[in-house]
């Protein structure tokens, strides 16, 4: 990797969470996501959550949520770039990921700057 401090080299993020219908989605299932997004030179992880009945939705986006929080402390780790993460999600996991993002957004009084890892 660059050298600490470094972006020169870094590598584009993106976080994907998967649908599911709130009952059924494995982070498995980004693995045709992350193999198409690798071959561009993007680092791509995939976030699993709880399902119903072993969560309620408040759960699972703390769920999404650690995810988020373990890929801006570690990504560098893995020759990511903190400054490009993007949260990609589909179906249920876009209404996880949003409900994540709103969620940190009210707990920062609405302080964009504030939302960054």
């Amino acid at each position: 990797p660059p050298p600490k401090g470094s972006r020169a080299g870094r590598r584009p993020v993106v976080v994907f969470v998967t649908g599911g219908a709130w009952i059924i989605g494995y982070k498995a299932w980004g693995a045709l996501l992350g193999w198409a997004l690798s071959r561009q030179g993007v680092l791509v992880v995939s976030l699993d959550y709880r399902n119903f009945p072993q969560g309620l939705v408040k759960d699972m986006v703390d769920d999404v949520e650690l995810g988020v929080d373990w890929v801006f402390r570690n990504i560098d780790l893995y020759g990511g770039d903190r400054r490009r993460v993007h949260l990609v999600g589909q179906s249920a996991g876009a209404h996880l990921g949003l409900l994540a993002l709103l969620r940190r957004a009210a707990c920062c009084g609405g302080q964009a700057h504030q939302l960054r890892g």
